[in-house]
């Protein structure tokens, strides 16, 4: 059965579309047949508007042939025919994994949707606000038997790295240790210019031109290093899983 990983934060603006969007495609460059669901309320879904306007831009063959988009915005409000549609979808032999935009309210069928993940992907930005906001969002996914991780979508670097940036981000590494919550160690450095332009052309950054500019460059490089990170935490659980049961 396909891998299920929601990217999921009750605080907007963190790097849920755009991340598990990225991450898609680059999988289905890899040839790994990929799923990305869309489950964003209303008319406006920044997913949705890309695809629709690539595909009238490119044609739908622009997008890689191992991709595939499932607009799932019809059961807003309704979590359990989306736990249904998802689970049809996990038995696809056709699928190796589903990625999903993922709602940012936690409820019981929610919680069951995520409980039934092979993993959580939390976005989060290094603002203090974004922070401690997703702080209430993974406690709220304690209550759950949930395989949680968080991601880094604009890490401090440079001129940033110092003072009171860098010593909030120590402060929440630290809780999130002291509560068990792992972190990627890859992390989407301020590279905001190369990752919104990539999204808006549905494509990975290195796949936007044939001369990629240094921050393009850089930009895949770490979108690389989280999807080699990803598989390899899925993958190390699917044998753990495996060892269990034989």
């Amino acid at each position: 059965m396909a891998i299920i990983i929601p990217f999921a934060n009750s605080k907007g603006g963190q790097g849920k579309t755009l991340f598990s969007t990225l991450v898609s495609l680059e999988m289905a460059n890899r040839k790994t047949r990929t799923a990305l669901v869309e489950y964003e309320a209303g008319e406006g879904s920044p997913l949705a508007t890309m695809v629709k306007d690539v595909e009238a831009k490119n044609g739908p063959d622009h997008f890689p042939e191992c991709w595939h988009y499932y607009d799932f915005r019809q059961y807003y409000g309704n979590t359990a025919e989306l736990i249904r549609q998802v689970e049809t979808l996990r038995r696809d032999p056709d699928l190796d994994v589903i990625l999903i935009d993922s709602p940012g309210i936690i409820d019981l069928n929610i919680g069951a949707l995520f409980q039934s993940s092979d993993l959580v992907v939390v976005p989060v930005k290094s603002a203090s606000q974004d922070r401690w906001k997703t702080v209430e969002f993974l406690m709220s996914l304690m209550r759950f038997d949930i395989t949680v991780r968080v991601l880094y979508t604009d890490q401090p670097t440079g001129a940033l790295a110092s003072g009171t940036a860098v010593d909030a981000m120590k402060d929440f590494k630290e809780w999130e240790e002291k509560h068990d919550i792992p972190f990627f160690k890859a992390s989407m450095a301020h590279r905001h210019g190369a990752y919104p332009s990539a999204f808006t052309n549905g494509a990975t950054p290195e796949k936007l031109t044939e001369r990629p500019s240094a921050s393009l460059r850089q930009a895949q490089k770490e979108l690389d290093i989280l999807v080699d990170e990803l598989v390899a935490i899925v993958s190390a659980d699917e044998e753990a899983r495996e060892e269990e049961m034989a």
